[in-house]
């Protein structure tokens, strides 16, 4: 694998979400989209959420739905370890393999020798120790208990890598 980012999409990092929403709390499945949509706005940062949308299931933090957790931490972690997140419509799981920038646009991106990667993703044995490394520690930053933030780590990278 070259050392080039990766470019997820918001659609890849809601996905990652709900997959490990599923897993951990699939009582609040129902409540991902809603979330996802207010991450997308930007009402979700990357400090410890205040209060939760409908009913909280505390994973660790008093009256906070996972799902809040989570969108903070992937995104967080993603840009740290692998690369950016594209919130634009057109450069789902996309990889640049060109030298330097290209083009702005989605269909110049796709012009500048763009494969597609999509769910789950490749990534080195360096790559996954360090975004579970960073999922950790934001999970840790919001919150989260040593162990709890383990668990959630090994799951965001599971759902990423389909392992």
């Amino acid at each position: 694998m070259d050392d080039d980012p990766l470019i997820l999409s918001a659609a890849d990092v809601t996905d990652v979400v709900r997959r490990v929403v599923s897993q951990q709390a699939p009582e609040e499945l129902e409540v991902v989209d809603a979330v996802a949509d207010a991450w997308r706005r930007g009402e979700l940062s990357n400090r410890r959420p205040r209060g939760a949308p409908g009913a909280a299931v505390g994973f660790g933090v008093e009256d906070v739905l996972l799902a809040q957790l989570l969108f903070p931490i992937v995104s967080a972690a993603v840009g740290q370890v692998l690369g950016t997140i594209a919130l634009e419509p057109g450069r789902l799981g996309r990889k640049r393999r060109t030298a330097g920038p290209g083009p702005a646009g989605p269909d110049s991106v796709k012009a500048a020798g763009v494969a597609e990667a999509g769910l789950p993703v490749r990534l080195t044995a360096e790559q996954a120790e360090n975004l579970r490394g960073a999922c950790e520690r934001h999970a840790r930053t919001l919150g989260l208990s040593s162990a709890k933030a383990r668990v959630l780590a090994d799951a965001v990278l599971g759902a990423l890598t389909g392992r």
